[in-house]
């Protein structure tokens, strides 16, 4: 019976060792996911959390036990105590995965066939490593030698069997080492003490050899994404009669995009990116699968995180119309300084083709700067000083967004807009020239391409304005935040410079819906929720407390992590956006990660009960923790705003 429970006891080792390293290595795959497969990145990850993540306390507590094992009771205990008591603190220390579980994290892995040939490479490493270990216990079992008690030390006194030898004088022979003890060559794996530091070793190894697989397969994955963009441009190539419209700035993108994509749908048949597709691989995965050869307009968002990141992805589609929302403290942990950041989203007006449109918020001085060196391209700004205006008291609530938007007319003397007719359109097939002068039909007109559909082409647009009013009238959004009636001015200037009339654009406005996870109006068992978790700025922090302080009845509550990438100013804008929750009255504030927000906190005024401006402050470790916490106040009735909900990467 003895042996056979020393038998399960040292089976246990490797089963409970090899089911944590593969738990834990798959969640380590999953953070390499989500930043972007990014060697550098993941590099910093694994160095900030390493005591935290990669050495955890469970390793050192581990190599403690069997520090002492061996060179403290390895003489003075049997072989059947010292494996009874391994397998009992690696089950009660390794067999929960704890911070590596599944179903607690927000974004799963996705095994995709990046992952799959990652995954090859990373056990070609850990392959010969585990080899090792086989090797060593086969060799014990072919020759009962202590491998073991050879490597770490010989034990005191001798004996066979299970005895850990009491005799004097030092152990001799196959029976010395460890424990001072001999195992019957019959018994499966005699040393437990050198397997279980094997197995521990490459536990804890196996990140470092999951980031070095990520830097062998490089090469690799950049031939594969060659080839792809290869593939993306000869087919933008083929469409020659295919209008590309491309998006950038620190915030606002992805509204933006789908605003624009809302209004010229009204006419054209249009291919956009979903969601927040906006690096080289996502970009080329829309045009390569969806985009066909009956769109007439292709939308893209281009995101930067690094310098060149807009230059690579207009390589791959050339703007003719470029979108540029505003120039943020979005990613300054990266780019350094917003002029960095100007720079980089500037690139949309440099790469714009020639004749192209620029459609730039003229509200912010780094943005309307854009593209002034050029005489080859037209630019509409939009804002106070812009071609298109908003004017008159602006409705913000719970119900949505009113406001007066105006176009201006054009400067005496500037060419004429022309843009062609889109055969299958709406009512708007017979467009009129913008600044007055007589009509364009273009059903069935000069110009028209193949089989009836004819290219969009775009005119001259004005970028400076005469003063003279063209067109006003009341947009009615059933979006919420101030911040979006900018987005809707620039995706109304994408469309007056393809030819959508003024009533047709603001027809569409009230068929706009809310991107998903930005300002979106969920209901909960009486709850409202305003879901805004996507991602957070200063700018767009502050609109969505207006938008929870506007609702009229009700308990307001924010549940936030705060905001994040903002380099030196990070600090202070989470203060900032504290003394801004506690300004607005909000009840309750549940602050996830107890580190991360300490600044929020200090804003707020509360060091963990009530603010001295009434609001109550809790603080958790994670969002899932928030969410129970929200669970057992909230009632119907209440509000509660999510803002921001930070990747897996920054759990605490």
């Amino acid at each position: 019976m003895r042996y056979l429970i020393i038998q399960i006891a040292i089976l246990l080792i490797p089963v409970i060792l090899l089911r944590h390293t593969w738990i834990r290595s798959r969640y380590f795959l999953q953070m390499f996911q989500q930043v972007g497969y990014k060697t550098n990145e993941f590099r910093s990850w694994i160095a900030a959390g390493f005591n935290d993540k990669v050495f955890t306390i469970e390793h050192f507590l581990m190599n403690v036990v069997l520090f002492l094992l061996i060179f403290f009771a390895a003489g003075k205990i049997t072989y059947f105590t010292g494996a009874v008591t391994l397998a009992v603190f690696l089950s009660f220390w390794f067999w929960h995965p704890g911070r590596y579980v599944a179903g607690r994290d927000k974004k799963p892995l996705v095994v995709t066939s990046r992952v799959k040939r990652l995954l090859v490479v990373f056990f070609g490493l850990m392959g010969p490593l585990y080899g090792l270990i086989a090797l060593m216990v086969w060799f014990q079992h072919l020759t009962g030698m202590q491998i073991g008690g050879g490597l770490l030390g010989s034990g005191v006194g001798s004996g066979t069997g299970f005895g850990s030898g009491t005799g004097s004088g030092v152990g001799s022979g196959m029976g010395s080492g460890m424990g001072g003890t001999s195992i019957e060559p019959g018994i499966w794996l005699q040393d437990p003490y050198l397997l279980t530091f094997m197995l521990l070793l490459v536990d804890m190894v196996a990140p470092l050899l999951l980031l070095f697989a990520g830097w062998l397969v490089k090469p690799v994955e950049k031939q594969i994404q060659e080839g792809f963009k290869r593939q993306a441009r000869e087919k933008l190539a083929s469409l020659p009669h295919l209008k590309v419209i491309a998006i950038t700035g620190s915030y606002g993108k992805t509204s933006t995009k789908f605003m624009i994509d809302t209004l010229l749908r009204e006419r054209y048949q249009v291919c956009t990116t979903p969601g927040s597709f906006n690096t080289p691989m996502g970009i080329c995965k829309v045009i390569n699968n969806d985009l066909k050869a009956t769109h007439q307009v292709l939308i893209l968002e281009m995101g930067a995180r690094y310098a060149g990141n807009i230059t690579e992805l207009c390589s791959i589609a050339q703007p003719d119309i470029s979108v540029v929302t505003n120039v943020g403290k979005a990613h300054l942990e990266t780019f350094g300084t917003r002029d960095v950041i100007a720079y980089e989203k500037g690139t949309l007006a440099r790469e714009l083709k020639p004749g192209g449109v620029l459609v730039a918020n003229g509200e912010d001085e780094r943005v309307a700067a854009m593209g002034r060196e050029r005489d080859d391209i037209e630019r509409v700004l939009v804002g106070s000083e812009g071609s298109i205006r908003a004017s008159g008291e602006v409705s913000v609530g719970h119900t949505g967004t009113e406001f007066e938007m105006i176009w201006m007319k054009r400067e005496a003397g500037a060419d004429d807009e022309v843009v062609g007719d889109v055969a299958g359109g709406s009512d708007d097939a017979t467009v009129g020239v913008v600044g007055g002068g007589d009509d364009v039909t273009g059903a069935g007109g000069e110009g028209a391409g193949a089989e009836g559909a004819s290219d969009v082409v775009a005119g001259d647009v004005a970028g400076d304005v005469a003063g003279e009013v063209a067109e006003r009238g009341v947009v009615q959004m059933p979006l919420f935040g101030e911040h979006n009636i900018m987005n809707f001015m620039l995706a109304a200037g994408v469309a007056r410079s393809l030819g959508i009339r003024f009533q047709t654009v603001v027809r569409a406005a009230t068929r706009l819906k809310p991107v998903e996870h930005r300002l979106e109006l969920k209901q909960m068992n009486g709850i409202t929720v305003i879901d805004d978790a996507f991602n957070s700025n200063p700018e767009g922090a502050r609109s969505a407390i207006d938008l929870l302080a506007a609702f009229p009845t009700g308990r307001k509550f924010v549940i936030t992590p705060g905001m994040i990438e903002l380099g030196e100013d990070e600090e202070m804008e989470n203060r900032r956006f504290g003394e801004y929750i506690a300004e607005k009255g909000i009840d309750v504030a549940i602050l996830v990660g107890p580190e991360r927000v300490r600044p929020i906190q200090a804003g707020i005024g509360g060091g963990g009960a009530t603010s001295p401006g009434g609001t109550e402050v809790v603080v958790v470790r994670s969002l899932f923790e928030a969410n129970d916490e929200m669970a057992r106040r909230a009632q119907a009735g209440d509000v509660v705003l999510y803002e921001n909900d930070l990747p897996d990467t920054y759990s605490e």
